[in-house]
Protein backbone atom coordinates (compact mmCIF):
# COMPACT_ATOMS: atom_id res chain seq x y z
CA UNK A 1 0.00 0.00 0.00
CA UNK A 2 1.37 3.38 -1.11
CA UNK A 3 2.15 6.26 1.71
CA UNK A 4 -0.21 9.10 1.40
CA UNK A 5 1.66 12.16 0.83
CA UNK A 6 2.14 14.87 4.20
CA UNK A 7 -0.96 17.93 2.20
CA UNK A 8 1.73 20.33 2.59
CA UNK A 9 4.05 18.63 -0.01
CA UNK A 10 1.12 18.65 -2.57
CA UNK A 11 0.23 22.09 -1.89
CA UNK A 12 3.48 23.39 -2.91
CA UNK A 13 3.73 20.95 -5.99
CA UNK A 14 0.42 22.24 -7.24
CA UNK A 15 0.63 25.81 -9.22
CA UNK A 16 -2.70 26.73 -8.45
CA UNK A 17 -2.30 26.33 -4.27
CA UNK A 18 0.82 28.63 -4.74
CA UNK A 19 -0.17 31.09 -6.47
CA UNK A 20 -3.86 31.71 -3.85
CA UNK A 21 -1.03 31.07 -1.21
CA UNK A 22 1.27 33.81 -2.28
CA UNK A 23 -1.75 36.16 -3.26
CA UNK A 24 -3.30 35.66 0.53
CA UNK A 25 -0.04 36.42 2.15
CA UNK A 26 0.32 39.50 0.45
CA UNK A 27 -2.86 40.88 1.41
CA UNK A 28 -2.31 39.66 4.51
CA UNK A 29 0.82 41.93 4.66
CA UNK A 30 -0.96 45.05 2.55
CA UNK A 31 -4.11 44.84 5.80
CA UNK A 32 -1.29 45.71 7.72
CA UNK A 33 -0.30 48.48 6.01
CA UNK A 34 -3.79 49.50 6.03
CA UNK A 35 -4.25 49.25 9.53
CA UNK A 36 -1.60 51.70 10.34
CA UNK A 37 -2.31 54.19 7.48
CA UNK A 38 -6.36 54.18 8.72
CA UNK A 39 -7.67 56.05 12.04
CA UNK A 40 -7.59 54.78 14.98
CA UNK A 41 -11.65 54.64 15.30
CA UNK A 42 -11.62 52.70 11.46
CA UNK A 43 -9.14 49.84 12.60
CA UNK A 44 -11.46 47.18 13.56
CA UNK A 45 -13.68 47.90 11.43
CA UNK A 46 -12.41 47.84 7.93
CA UNK A 47 -10.25 45.23 5.79
CA UNK A 48 -8.62 44.41 2.73
CA UNK A 49 -11.07 41.95 0.82
CA UNK A 50 -8.87 41.73 -2.41
CA UNK A 51 -6.50 43.79 -4.55
CA UNK A 52 -7.52 43.09 -8.54
CA UNK A 53 -6.41 44.90 -11.05
CA UNK A 54 -5.00 47.84 -9.98
CA UNK A 55 -7.97 48.07 -7.39
CA UNK A 56 -7.82 47.68 -3.79
CA UNK A 57 -11.08 46.45 -2.28
CA UNK A 58 -12.16 47.28 1.24
CA UNK A 59 -14.95 45.65 3.47
CA UNK A 60 -16.14 47.70 6.48
CA UNK A 61 -19.07 47.49 8.52
CA UNK A 62 -20.51 50.59 8.03
CA UNK A 63 -21.85 53.32 5.72
CA UNK A 64 -20.63 55.98 7.29
CA UNK A 65 -17.28 54.66 7.72
CA UNK A 66 -17.08 53.42 3.95
CA UNK A 67 -18.06 57.18 3.50
CA UNK A 68 -15.16 58.20 5.49
CA UNK A 69 -13.05 56.11 3.98
CA UNK A 70 -14.13 57.26 0.26
CA UNK A 71 -12.67 60.85 1.16
CA UNK A 72 -9.15 59.47 2.37
CA UNK A 73 -9.30 56.74 -0.97
CA UNK A 74 -6.12 59.01 -2.81
CA UNK A 75 -3.74 58.90 0.31
CA UNK A 76 -4.60 55.90 1.65
CA UNK A 77 -3.76 54.40 -1.89
CA UNK A 78 -1.01 56.47 -2.24
CA UNK A 79 0.75 55.38 0.61
CA UNK A 80 0.19 51.59 0.45
CA UNK A 81 1.28 52.11 -2.86
CA UNK A 82 4.39 53.56 -2.18
CA UNK A 83 5.05 50.47 0.38
CA UNK A 84 4.29 48.23 -1.56
CA UNK A 85 5.62 49.39 -4.77
CA UNK A 86 2.21 48.62 -5.94
CA UNK A 87 0.41 51.07 -8.63
CA UNK A 88 -2.98 50.93 -6.72
CA UNK A 89 -5.39 53.78 -8.52
CA UNK A 90 -8.41 52.82 -6.81
CA UNK A 91 -10.04 51.78 -3.71
CA UNK A 92 -12.94 50.31 -3.75
CA UNK A 93 -15.21 49.91 -0.38
CA UNK A 94 -17.88 47.55 0.31
CA UNK A 95 -20.24 47.44 2.98
CA UNK A 96 -20.18 44.46 4.84
CA UNK A 97 -22.26 44.31 7.91
CA UNK A 98 -20.86 42.04 10.87
CA UNK A 99 -21.03 38.27 9.73
CA UNK A 100 -23.69 36.29 10.64
CA UNK A 101 -23.91 34.83 14.50
CA UNK A 102 -22.93 31.21 13.95
CA UNK A 103 -25.44 28.26 14.69
CA UNK A 104 -23.97 28.01 18.38
CA UNK A 105 -24.64 31.68 18.99
CA UNK A 106 -28.03 31.72 17.75
CA UNK A 107 -29.05 28.12 19.24
CA UNK A 108 -27.51 29.85 23.26
CA UNK A 109 -29.94 33.10 22.45
CA UNK A 110 -33.39 32.16 24.29
CA UNK A 111 -36.71 33.32 22.29
CA UNK A 112 -38.28 37.05 24.06
CA UNK A 113 -41.40 35.74 26.29
CA UNK A 114 -44.46 37.42 25.15
CA UNK A 115 -46.71 39.00 27.04
CA UNK A 116 -50.04 37.51 27.82
CA UNK A 117 -51.92 39.53 25.60
CA UNK A 118 -49.78 38.27 22.72
CA UNK A 119 -50.03 34.89 23.63
CA UNK A 120 -53.50 34.78 23.95
CA UNK A 121 -54.08 36.08 20.33
CA UNK A 122 -51.55 32.98 19.20
CA UNK A 123 -53.33 30.86 20.83
CA UNK A 124 -56.61 32.03 19.81
CA UNK A 125 -55.09 31.71 15.91
CA UNK A 126 -53.85 28.14 16.96
CA UNK A 127 -57.35 26.88 17.60
CA UNK A 128 -58.42 28.61 14.40
CA UNK A 129 -55.82 26.58 12.25
CA UNK A 130 -56.59 24.00 10.57
CA UNK A 131 -52.56 22.86 9.34
CA UNK A 132 -51.96 19.93 13.07
CA UNK A 133 -47.82 21.08 12.16
CA UNK A 134 -48.68 24.89 12.11
CA UNK A 135 -51.43 24.71 15.19
CA UNK A 136 -49.30 22.60 17.10
CA UNK A 137 -45.82 25.41 17.10
CA UNK A 138 -48.42 28.10 17.51
CA UNK A 139 -49.89 26.84 20.29
CA UNK A 140 -46.24 26.07 21.65
CA UNK A 141 -45.32 29.46 21.02
CA UNK A 142 -47.91 30.80 22.78
CA UNK A 143 -46.82 28.73 25.86
CA UNK A 144 -43.72 31.44 26.03
CA UNK A 145 -45.45 33.60 28.56
CA UNK A 146 -43.64 36.53 30.20
CA UNK A 147 -43.73 36.17 34.13
CA UNK A 148 -45.18 38.82 35.63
Amino acid sequence: MKKPHPIIDVLHQNKLFQNLSQHSHRLNQINLALQQALPADFISRCHIANLRDNTLILHTDSASVANLLRFQSAELCQQISQQYELNISQLQIKVRPDHPQSATTLAMRQASPLSTDNAALISATADSITDPALKNALAKLATRVKSS
